[in-house]
């Protein structure tokens, strides 16, 4: 062992951080030990849904930095195919409400797949059930994503109905996506707040969220940033620089991501470029690609990077353009939840960057100054603030 800096080793199941300073001539050392847990995570089906990927890549990685062994199961895709067997228009419906473009084509899937399988460690469901009843786990986490929004999620799995109450469990930036329990029957009201209470600690994704749990669950909240926001844009950045299949650049510097293109986004794509200049590009085509493989992970990212400008009516699209300091316009999305944009940019300042239609477009929005400074100093206090919660909650 050195006098200087710092060494790591293992010890059974721990991490045990050995620092050492000088004191006198001597090593003074200063011993760490910090649990090492193996974590189940619960979140949404990731599909081809670039924000769902990444804010499950992104808690996945922060558990790891804090010396936990992760494991990520999404359960929506078991209620998914159940649906597409009884409803076959389900499958049109889920794709539209959770980003999942052609979610049951593979073709699509090619290249975010592969982000997942190379970046990730994952587990199935079903496997991840039986892992639960042999004791496999240590901890669940229950995070990020609209997982407790019942129009998108069989919520009592992301409650943890299937997990024994004696294994510990606390949730990270869950979303009900909505300000209510309204989508809820009354019996699902009844058994998530028997559910809940089951949780060491309850984290939710939107300032709403806090109310929600303590109206409907009589249960306390924190108030944490998507995982996605824990990352900054350097780590982002080398996960492109990484990836050779990437182009250099892209065909624009307006870039627009857009979920559903109607008459409105395509008319403040068309007023900002008119005032800027700047030439528009999308990664995506309006028609989900039209049956090609969806661009890569890191090709989506590469859109943030290129970009001076984002218009967007993606909750994960506002979030990268704030990560990357790009100034942007946010097109307040109803049907996929419009609490959680303005839940994010008033957490940031950045409240009247959040548009319904063309009419809320202004001048200063487009040409407008935005005070990067204080906005990333913002996110360094949430992601400390994040971290702490996770540490303390865990450890």
């Amino acid at each position: 062992m050195r006098c200087r800096g710092l060494d790591v080793g293992n010890c059974g199941d721990s991490i045990i951080a050995v620092s050492a300073t000088r004191r006198r001539g001597n090593c003074a050392l200063i011993v760490n030990q910090v649990s090492m847990k193996k974590i189940l995570v619960m979140t949404l089906e990731q599909g081809t849904n670039y924000g769902g990927i990444l804010q499950a890549y992104a808690l996945q990685k922060v558990l790891v930095d804090l010396g936990h062994e992760p494991e990520t199961s999404c359960s929506a895709g078991v209620l998914h195919r159940r649906l597409i067997k009884a409803i076959p228009a389900s499958k049109w419906l889920y794709a539209k409400m959770t980003g999942n473009v052609r979610i049951n084509n593979r073709a699509a899937a090619t290249y975010t797949g592969k982000f997942v399988s190379e970046k990730m460690t994952t587990v199935t469901f079903a496997e991840a059930k039986r892992r639960v009843r042999a004791g496999h786990y240590d901890a669940c986490v229950v995070g990020s994503d609209q997982v407790w929004r019942s129009a998108y999620a069989h919520v009592p799995h992301y409650l943890l109905s299937f997990v024994p109450p004696e294994v510990p469990r606390i949730s990270y930036a869950a979303s009900f996506g909505r300000e209510g329990l309204d989508e809820y029957r009354s019996g699902l009201v009844v058994r998530s707040r028997t559910l809940a209470r089951r949780f060491s600690a309850i984290s939710v994704r939107e300032d709403s969220g806090v109310q929600v749990v303590r109206s409907y669950w009589g249960l306390p909240a924190e108030h944490h940033v998507d995982p996605t926001m824990l990352l900054d844009a350097r780590h982002y950045a080398a996960l492109v620089a990484a990836d050779d299949s990437v182009p250099e650049g892209s065909a624009g510097e307006l870039f627009s991501y857009i979920l559903d293109a109607n008459p409105d986004t395509r008319r403040i794509i068309e007023a900002v470029a008119a005032r800027t200049g700047l030439t528009p590009f999308t990664v995506i085509d309006a028609d989900g690609n039209n049956g090609r493989p969806m661009p890569s992970v890191t090709r989506w990212i590469k859109g943030f990077i290129d970009a001076r400008f984002v218009v967007t009516d993606s909750f994960h699209g506002t979030v990268f353009a704030i990560i990357f300091n790009r100034p942007f316009i946010a097109v307040g999305n109803r049907e996929r939840g419009v609490a959680r944009f303005g839940s994010l940019l008033r957490t940031v300042g950045l409240g009247d960057r959040l548009v319904a239609t063309i009419d809320d477009v202004t001048d200063g929005l487009i040409v407008g100054h935005i005070d990067w400074a204080a906005v990333n100093r913002t996110i360094a206090d949430e992601r400390e603030s994040a971290r702490e919660y996770l540490r303390r909650n865990l450890n």
